[in-house]
């Protein structure tokens, strides 16, 4: 029975998440829990409860629709495992692939590290850690119902990859590397015990280091205990990308193996196991994070140890593998530069299409919102659409809801009162360069029309804006005809216009 969820309280309501046969789920369930409470001895109830398992085994629970419950807890795991067990777990993982949305990792997470994508060659075994052992294999995520593979497994794999090319090179450049990706103590240590030492204390990659380095790994050194300076993510297949199905694993000595035959011979029953694997083809992303960017005076910089951990990474999943049975072939990727710097073109497209369209949808909504736009507001808006639309060109993208936007611009226009004569010059000068304006309507002051000249005096003598910048800019120390243009200016708003001195 503890193979079940326990139902000692709400039987009913959790019986009907679990089956189309609710009825029949309590009343077997209270059957076994009064056999439980009544009295006798174990072994006579166990005997007494193993009909009831039987019919309860039989029913099936089609509403669990988690495929980590169904394998832990309503799967026969033990002498043998159903082909058809299994396949209703394989039916759900890929049933709910639609959610692989949800466990995409969010940009934030690996922009400022490396993100790559490696494809299964051969089937990766899933689910088959457990216990204590639970992060060292395949798992099924148990809220996105996903296989991944745990960042303490992506972890392993790599700095098995980078322990091993120091063990051929016993180079100190290549055991620094393993220990400032991944830390130290490696767990590469001369064993305490004399017996137990198989290899000199300078092969065991921790001693090799204390030895080398004392005041940094020695009892007494600065990095005597490190964590590294990269996090590995768990990794994830991409969204559509991945199928399950199950594999069959058969024991043909049964007998042997459990030590009740001296001899394999040919007479024993084979017993087929079934289990979960993730066919061949399927692609996983994985993420690699600095921990920290700039560390002390002889730490290397993240981007440099990223590096390492990339290609150790590449390394150990292609030549080594993920999951279990790799010895058989399970679990072992392959990486193509090529195809991954074409799917990150890919993405870095798409990531600018998507940004052009969030864009172009804030600027849509602002717009409709404005029901009485200012003269202001208005020239905000085809500000920033006028730099989306040079945004879009420049990437050569066409930019969403363009026509929208401009006929709601339109629209806009056609409300705004109609501008004054200062109005218009206040937007003209701003439109152009500032020695644009001064060379034309400044230098050339005593040629404008008397109500031009007044409205040129009106805007310079205003105490912010494009007017104030502009007679900064001209007040003193011109020459030439800006100069002759500036004396005119003053002379025409004292004598003319009678406001007095400009400011």
């Amino acid at each position: 029975m503890s193979r079940y969820l326990p139902l000692t309280t709400a039987v009913r309501e959790v019986a009907d998440l679990l089956s189309d046969q609710p009825d029949k789920v309590v009343s077997l369930y209270g059957q076994l829990a009064e056999i439980e409470h009544s009295p006798g001895s174990d072994n006579q109830k166990s005997k007494q409860a193993a009909p009831l398992l039987s019919k309860l085994c039989a029913l099936e629970f089609n509403r669990v629709e988690s495929a980590s419950l169904r394998l832990e807890k309503f799967v026969h795991l033990g002498a043998t495992t159903k082909d058809n067990e299994m396949n209703e777990v394989c039916k759900r993982i890929n049933k709910l692939d639609l959610r692989c949305e949800d466990w995409h990792l969010p940009e934030s997470l690996w922009r400022d590290g490396i993100e790559l994508v490696m494809k299964l060659e051969g089937r990766l075994a899933i689910h088959l850690a457990g216990g204590v052992l639970e992060n060292t294999g395949m798992c099924i995520h148990p809220h996105f119902n996903c296989p991944y593979l745990p960042g303490s497994g992506v972890k392993g794999v790599a700095r098995h990859a980078a322990w091993a090319k120091w063990n051929e090179t016993k180079s100190f450049e290549d055991a620094l590397k393993v220990a400032w990706t991944f830390g130290y103590p490696t767990g590469d240590t001369m064993p305490q015990k004399e017996k137990a030492r198989t290899r000199p204390e300078k092969d065991y990659l921790d001693n090799f280091l204390a030895l080398r380095k004392p005041e940094w790994f020695g009892k007494e050194g600065r990095y005597k205990s490190f964590a590294g300076l990269v996090s590995f993510l768990p990794a994830f297949p991409l969204a559509g990308g991945f199928k399950v199905v199950a594999d069959v694993l058969t024991c043909h000595h049964p007998d042997y193996y459990k030590g009740e035959n001296e001899r394999a011979t040919d007479d024993e029953s084979p017993i087929p196991q079934f289990f979960p694997v993730i066919e061949s083809g399927s692609r996983f992303r994985f993420v690699l994070r600095p921990l920290r960017s700039v560390g002390e005076a002889e730490l290397p910089f993240g981007a440099e140890v990223l590096e390492w951990a990339r290609a150790f990474l590449i390394e150990g999943m292609t030549l080594y593998g993920a999951g279990a049975k790799t010895a058989a072939g399970y679990g072992w990727f392959s990486y193509n530069p090529d195809e991954e710097k074409r799917r990150l073109a890919q993405q870095e497209e798409a990531r600018k299409r998507r940004l052009l369209e969030e864009k172009s949808v804030a600027i849509q909504s602002e717009l409709y919102a404005l029901a009485d736009p200012s003269p202001f507001q208005f020239g905000e808006m085809k500000k920033r659409f006028d730099e989306l639309v040079a945004m879009a060109t420049a990437e050569r993208m066409e930019l969403p809801g363009k026509q929208r936007i401009e006929d709601a611009l339109n629209r806009m226009k056609k409300k705004l009162p109609q501008a004054s004569p200062l109005d218009q010059l206040r937007e003209k000068w701003a439109k152009q360069n500032m020695n644009a304006v001064i060379k034309s309507d400044i230098a050339k002051f005593d040629k404008q029309k008397p109500e031009q000249k007044k409205l040129i005096v009106e805007l310079l003598r205003e105490p912010e804006g494009v007017g104030a910048e502009i007679w900064s800019q001209i007040r003193q120390g011109q020459k030439g005809n800006i100069a002759k243009g500036v004396t005119a200016l003053r002379t025409y708003c004292k004598n003319e216009l009678k406001l007095g001195k400009m400011p």
